[in-house]
């Protein structure tokens, strides 16, 4: 029922409240393991409690239990549901009965794990349930970066195994590290030596990682060059010492981390290649913004990296050595797989985008409103006694008056246009010329909005070349269907070669040729884009070669 031959489901629970949180207990009779399985964030209720992040103390739960749980603490949410789970299962009396003298799994070990929030959960349970299991393992992946104190993370070292996989923010989230980044950004908010709106202008605009230190350099001034006679850095003081005098008489004045043993999964390449190394719990003091710092919590991916990296056995991959430096990769031919793509109306291409998008709307607004008149074609018909003038449009036909007041006309002299326009009758066979013609100026306008609608994202996103040349494409199918619209004269061609008919174009013929001619302007434009338009021409502009010649002999 579970997807695995070799398991067998004991107990599960699968109420999902502050303190009840679902886990299941397995046994896995290929690998000889009881497995304690605790579900990750799924729930509002669970974001609540992985937000109770302060410390509680564990001394009581220690004299219960028979762990020494004095000055020593955790995650506040996630104690309250380890607790729930130690007496629930010792309600339904499983692991009693698994372990009991009768049992033939009496001599398998056990084993606990989860993920997000269903580690930090398994760690503390594993905790309180080592006591009676003394060969207790735990297995904690990606936990949140807030379980244990400093002193019993370190204890916990054997028998609690973290799995951290790199930029992960999740492992880096605690009281501490958001108070770091909120100091961080005071002080660089102090660094800054340019108007706002000029920094700005500098940090919306996709840049390469290795410019960053020229940027900086730009827009911030030195630490030590910080004015201290200003309102703001007063401000600024006393908020940190008011703060700090806070913490100093709290229980947050306690710093949480993640337990035992932790193992770094690192990509060394950026490409999925991942190393394994053993790290300290120090070394997610900070959080990493990154691209990838949300992805890289992601459990499915998280299970296929662990299966191709064998962790202990043969044929595996060894640990790098406690505390070893990490192996630093040389990104330096690696300039544009680090490009920050994606920045919101950064206008990467300048202004020609937004003109050719404004050209756009004007050459789509110009195309529907050809379908919403019914000027397309004049056509006079001359009679001994005057003359009938009609108006047809791709969709509709203008409607005849009798220019009398006291009853229906009694001459030609008499009939006048309308000057509203209604639809064709249902019945009315238009003939295949103007059936083709809605149809094209239908096509004309859908990709036509397609094609606007890529402008609007070449304003935040900066696209390969190939793509513009899609886009270049589709605005000259876009001109092409626009211009077979005119296949609607084809049927009124022989009427009007009769005598006493004279055809004229209207003003919905004129709107189509504008509109060709737009269209056809923003294909240019989209194909000049096509050629000059590469990612090393866009990071030209930001940094010249001065600056470029600087960076490269001070190193980035």
């Amino acid at each position: 029922g579970i997807g695995l031959e070799h398991a067998i489901l004991c107990h599960a629970n699968f109420v999902n409240g502050i303190v009840a949180t679902p886990y299941a207990i397995m046994i896995d009779e290929e690998m000889k393991k009881i497995v304690i399985v605790v579900r990750g964030t799924r729930s509002l209720e669970d974001l609540v409690v992985d937000l109770q992040f302060v410390p509680e103390s564990l001394e009581k739960v220690g004299m219960v239990c028979g762990f020494q749980g004095e000055n020593s603490y955790s995650h506040k949410g996630f104690l309250a549901r380890s607790k729930w789970m130690y007496n629930d299962i010792k309600k339904s009396r499983v692991l009693k009965t698994l372990y009991s003298e009768q049992s033939p799994f009496k001599d398998y070990d056990l084993i606990l794990c989860g993920h997000s929030l269903g580690a930090g959960c398994a760690s503390i349970l594993s905790l309180i349930l080592r006591p009676s299991f003394p060969s207790v393992r735990c297995f904690a992946y990606e936990p949140p970066g807030c379980i244990f104190d400093d002193e019993l993370s370190e204890e916990c070292a054997g028998f609690i195994t973290s799995f951290v996989r790199h930029d992960d923010l999740v492992p880096r989230l605690s009281y501490h590290n958001f108070e770091t980044l909120r100091d961080e950004f005071f002080n660089a908010f102090a660094r800054i030596k340019v108007p706002k709106i000029k920094l700005y202008f500098h940090l919306k605009v996709p840049y390469s990682e290795r410019y960053v230190a020229v940027r900086n350099a730009k827009v911030l001034r030195p630490q030590e060059d910080i004015p201290r006679d200003t309102k703001f850095n007063e401000q600024l003081e006393m908020f940190g010492l008011r703060e700090q005098k806070k913490n100093e008489s709290s229980i947050n004045k306690i710093q949480l981390f993640i337990p035992g043993n932790i193992i770094h999964l690192v990509d060394t390449s950026g490409k999925g290649n991942y190393i394994p190394y053993w790290a300290n719990k120090k070394d997610f003091n900070q959080l990493e913004l990154s691209k990838r710092m949300y992805s890289d919590h992601d459990i499915h991916s998280l299970v296929e990296i662990l299966g191709h990296i064998r962790l202990g056995g043969e044929n595996s991959l060894s640990l790098a050595f406690h505390n070893a430096p990490l192996i630093h990769v040389d990104d330096e031919d690696d300039s544009v797989a680090d490009v920050r793509l994606f920045a919101c109306c950064s206008n990467p291409y300048g202004a020609m985008p937004i003109i050719l998008w404004v050209l756009g709307l004007v050459a789509s607004s110009v195309s529907a409103d050809t379908g919403l008149k019914c000027d397309f074609v004049r056509v006079s018909h001359s009679a001994w006694n005057g003359t009938i003038s009609l108006t047809y449009g791709l969709f509709m036909f203008e409607l005849l008056d009798c220019d009398t007041k006291t009853g229906p006309c009694q001459n030609v002299a008499e009939i006048i246009n309308a000057t509203e326009c209604v639809p064709y009758p249902p019945k009315w066979n238009p003939g295949q010329y103007v059936q083709a013609s809605r149809v094209f100026h239908t096509l004309a306008g859908i990709f036509g909005w397609l094609a606007m609608f890529m402008l609007l994202i070449s304003m935040c996103f900066i696209f390969k070349q190939r793509t513009w040349w899609i886009v270049t494409a589709l605005l000259l199918v876009v001109t092409f269907f626009q211009g077979l619209v005119f296949l609607a004269h084809q049927p009124v061609k022989e009427y009007c070669s009769e005598p006493d008919v004279t055809c004229s174009i209207g003003t919905d013929t004129t709107e189509v040729i504008i509109a060709c001619c737009l269209w056809f302007l923003v294909a240019i434009g989209t194909g000049y884009l096509a050629k000059v338009g590469k990612k090393h021409e866009l990071m030209s502009e930001v940094v010249d070669v001065d600056e470029g010649d600087t960076m490269g002999k001070s190193g980035t």
